[in-house]
């Protein structure tokens, strides 16, 4: 067999394993009903690796690898490839550190500024990307705008979080547009004016 024959069996045997999970947790259930739950936590299961990936991209955390490792482990699925080539990009690394210092670098441990971010930074920002995707998802199901999403999940919070909490965490998490400033003490139609050749 190939590595793209490979490559493309592997969702079917991923699946296949969550059948086998969901089975052993509902034995009496229907067939349908199994591969109903089996689909859901493997959904699950792929979302979370993604997630744990995609902040590693936006943080430079290393302990988002090493939490996606974790998550591997514990639902007993393969480290995907990707995961495994980092580590091996970090063993290369750790073999050239001098010290401890060297090694929390080596480890991508300490983010673009070089300052070490631990577990709890990168569970604030987990919490952060929690609400942010809540807004999303309620943005996608009741096609709000984002004022309205970020409203409707504050109110629905009951009181856990605040409006301007909500607000932060979004657009913190999903980079507010930035605002282009006008030069200071100039309107918009001034500036326009200008542009049309009008001043």
């Amino acid at each position: 067999m190939s590595q793209e024959q490979a490559d493309a069996r592997a969702p079917d045997a991923m699946l296949l394993r969550f059948v086998e999970r969901a089975r052993a947790k509902m034995p009496a259930a229907r067939d349908d009903e199994v591969a109903f739950v089996a689909e859901t936590m493997r959904g699950d299961f792929v979302r979370n690796i993604n997630d744990h990936l995609r902040l590693f991209k936006q943080e430079r955390n290393g302990l988002s690898i090493w939490r996606a490792i974790q998550e591997c482990t514990h639902h007993g699925e393969p480290i995907p490839d990707v995961i495994a080539q980092k580590l091996a990009r970090w063993g290369a690394e750790l073999e050239k550190a001098n010290n401890a210092r060297d090694m929390v670098r080596a480890l991508e441990l300490t983010g673009d500024k070089g300052a070490y971010k631990g577990p709890k930074h990168l569970n604030a920002i987990e919490k952060r990307r929690e609400v942010a995707s809540q807004v999303e998802l309620v943005k996608g199901l009741y096609r709000l705008n984002n004022a309205d999403a970020i409203k409707l999940v504050a109110r629905n919070s009951h009181g856990r979080l605040s409006h301007s909490k909500v607000a932060k965490d979004y657009y913190s998490y999903f980079a507010k547009p930035s605002q282009r400033a006008t030069p200071e003490g100039q309107d918009l139609a001034s500036v326009m004016r200008r542009f049309r050749g009008d001043d």
